[in-house]
């Protein structure tokens, strides 16, 4: 029952059925067939062209006559419909084969090719600027560049030339040669002259050489020939008028003769010694004022010369008006008192330096001070003889002592012991404190890698503790007996090595942000910082703990890097992620990609992970979507098909599908296929290409992968 077959029947023993409205047959039928075909079998050709009676056709007209020899043909013309034969009889267009001359009575349109004879060109030609069309004669003038021959006609004696070459013979005789430039040559001669006499600027001539002015000179005014070279004798004669403007500067290796007038400027040098106009025996000069020289008269014998009060002119003062200036070295054999102090300037000052006696500097009972030492660069030797000396400064008495040595407002050198033997410095403080303000150095001299000079704090026991403090304990640096040494600073610690650049170290800014350790680098091709492994290291080279002590990332003693992994077991081992968010063990951020591709680099666009080989090739790392499902196909015919779909979310219409089928669910002659039908849809098609048989295969497990780019 029902109007269809099932699919599956494919063959029939039917000997007649109804009307069909479409079949199609792919063998041929046997037996006869009543009715009107749509198209011959067979095309067959009409006047050489093919008919099948499928479509019209335009058949030419048909001739196997060879008129290669006639005498003369004519053309068959048809009609607009384009294919009846016109019945024309005319001579007026004829054709000989065999000559290849076609004749007409007329021509209208345009004609490729050369024309045997012709009364006019269409478009006229210029012959040098000339319009020529052919049909009137015409002159043509000579252009300059296609003149040929050496002379010219002598009916030539006028032109617009604004260059020559070089004229060899002939004469100028059209007065005055006006040049914007130099006229140059070995001689210029005057018409009526001799061939040795030179032209003048007046117009005369003479046998004399002449140059003319140039350089520095910039205008000479006078009469004219002022520099005169002598042909005879080569000497430069000139002649200068009163005046000369314009010169920008004089310059010569000699001079002769009286200078007269005013000279403003400085001499060079001056090879004699010079002479200042109305000084005396003794005079002094000096500058009273700008651009002003005043003389000071020779002064009194023993007096001395000072600045006036004024500080604007020197003069000369008695000794006595001022303190008492010694020369030479004095010897002062009795006890002097000098209540307004002693000073000494530019000398030395030895106390006791020769004999056994006590040397008492500030010695009584009220209060003052003593000072060694003034403004300028002084020695100052306390105990330096050779015998055994013992300096005691502020070990007496009672009362609160002060003592300053270095303090002025220069460099100050100070000097204790000696460098032959061995020299012990005690600075007993008490409870107190010893406050060095200045710089403290420590002079290498003389020492070696055995017997280094050293600061330090002696007589470390147990329980003893030390700090060395910058301003206050957050800057310090302290160790107690047996504990670390530890660094600590209010902003943070810096340290700055290698610099053998020569620049200075400079004080850096500090913030709460700073780091607590900021190691900086100053040498490019060198590491900013090194750890260097025991013999034999095993423990880590490296670990970032948290606050905890628990290693964040290590480097062992094989140089393996471990995050999150403090036993790495690679070169590099990153730790596990988890499902909460900001704890992926690898996370690439997205930027442009390199423009030469290096081999090893992996690369992220924001939409795809790139990976480049060693043949400079960048590939593109597939980003899948996949999915299984138990698809049962049912029983397909020959030549049908069935489909089934598969969820897999994310995918897109037009991405790329690969399909896993399982072995017990492939048939013969039938192919599996698989792509997006719609979005999050992956479509997967059985196709049978059985002639004859149906196909029925297993169930099974198949799996969608999609390729997303």
């Amino acid at each position: 029952t029902g109007a269809t077959l099932n699919g599956t029947v494919v063959n029939s023993s039917l000997t007649s059925v109804g009307t069909l409205a479409n079949l199609t047959v792919t063998n041929p039928i046997s037996g006869d067939v009543t009715g009107s075909a749509a198209t011959l079998t067979t095309a067959r050709a009409i006047n050489g062209v093919d008919f099948d009676g499928s479509a019209a056709i335009t058949v030419p007209v048909n001739s196997t006559d060879d008129a290669a020899t006639a005498g003369s043909v004519y053309p068959l013309w048809t009609t607009a419909a384009g294919n009846n034969a016109a019945s024309i009889t005319t001579t007026a267009l004829s054709f000989v084969p065999s000559t290849g001359v076609l004749t007409a009575t007329g021509f209208t349109g345009a004609l490729t090719g050369n024309a045997s004879t012709a009364t006019a060109l269409e478009t006229a030609r210029n012959i040098n600027g000339v319009a020529f069309d052919g049909t009137t004669d015409i002159t043509v003038t000579a252009a300059a560049g296609t003149l040929t021959g050496t002379t010219l006609n002598a009916a030539v004696v006028n032109s617009s030339l604004t260059s020559v070459g070089t004229i060899t013979t002939g004469v100028w005789d059209a007065g005055a040669v006006t040049s914007s430039g130099a006229v140059e040559g070995t001689s210029i001669v005057k018409t009526g002259g001799l061939a040795t006499e030179f032209l003048k600027a007046d117009g005369s001539v003479d046998a004399n050489t002449y140059l003319t002015s140039a350089g520095a000179v910039t205008s000479l005014t006078g009469t004219a020939n002022q520099v005169d070279v002598s042909s005879a004798t080569g000497d430069i004669t000139v002649s200068l008028p009163a005046t000369i403007t314009g010169l920008t500067s004089v310059t010569s290796t000699d001079f002769v003769g009286d200078l007269t007038g005013d000279v403003s400027g400085n001499a060079t040098t001056s090879t004699t010694a010079t002479n200042i106009a109305g000084g005396l025996a003794g005079s002094i000069p000096y500058q009273s004022g700008a651009n002003a020289t005043t003389l000071l008269a020779a002064g009194t014998p023993n007096y001395v010369l000072t600045m006036n009060a004024g500080g604007t002119a020197p003069e000369w003062s008695t000794t006595g008006a001022g303190d008492m200036l010694l020369g030479t070295a004095q010897t002062v054999t009795a006890l002097k008192t000098h209540t307004a102090g002693f000073s000494a300037s530019g000398a030395e000052i030895n106390l006791n330096a020769n004999s056994n006696f006590a040397t008492n500097i500030n010695t009584g009972t009220s209060t003052g001070t003593v000072t060694i030492g003034g403004n300028e660069t002084q020695l100052i030797d306390i105990a330096a003889g050779t015998g055994v000396q013992t300096l005691n400064l502020g070990t007496g008495g009672t009362e609160s002592k002060t003592i300053n040595i270095g303090t002025g407002a220069v460099e100050n050198y100070m000097t204790i012991g000696n460098t032959t033997d061995a020299t012990q410095v005690d600075i007993y403080a008490g409870s107190g404190e010893v406050n060095i303000y200045g710089d403290l150095n420590l002079n290498a001299t003389g020492t070696t890698l055995a017997s280094p000079r050293e600061i330090g704090i002696n007589g470390w026991n147990d329980g003893n503790a030390a700090r060395y403090t910058f301003g206050d304990t957050y800057n310090a640096i302290q160790n107690a007996y047996g504990d670390k040494l530890q660094f600590t600073a209010y902003h943070g610690i810096e340290i700055v090595g290698n610099r053998r650049k020569l620049t200075a170290l400079a004080f850096a800014d500090g913030n709460a942000s700073n780091a607590s350790l900021d190691v900086i680098g100053t040498i490019t091709t060198a590491p900013v910082l090194v750890a260097t492994a025991a013999a034999s290291q095993t423990a880590n080279l490296q670990e970032w703990r948290n606050s905890t002590g628990t290693a964040l990332s290590v480097v062992d003693a094989l140089g393996n890097v471990g995050i999150g992994q403090s036993s790495p077991s690679a070169v590099l081992h990153l730790k596990a992620g988890t499902s909460s968010a900001e704890t992926a063990p690898l996370k690439f951020t997205s930027g442009a990609l390199l423009t030469a591709t290096e081999a090893g680099a992996v690369e992220y666009d924001g939409s795809n992970l790139t990976l480049s080989d060693d043949a400079s090739t960048r590939y593109t790392l597939a980003k899948t979507l996949t999915e299984t499902d138990n698809l049962d196909f049912p029983i397909v015919g020959a030549h049908g098909s069935s489909d089934h779909n598969i969820t897999v979310t994310g995918a897109s219409v037009g991405d790329a599908v690969s399909l896993g089928v399982p072995n017990a669910s492939v048939v013969a002659s039938t192919v599996y296929s698989a792509w997006v039908s719609a979005a999050d849809i992956v479509t997967v098609r059985l196709h049978n290409y059985y002639t004859a048989n149906s196909a029925d295969p297993a169930s099974g497990t198949f799996r969608v992968t999609v390729i997303k780019y």
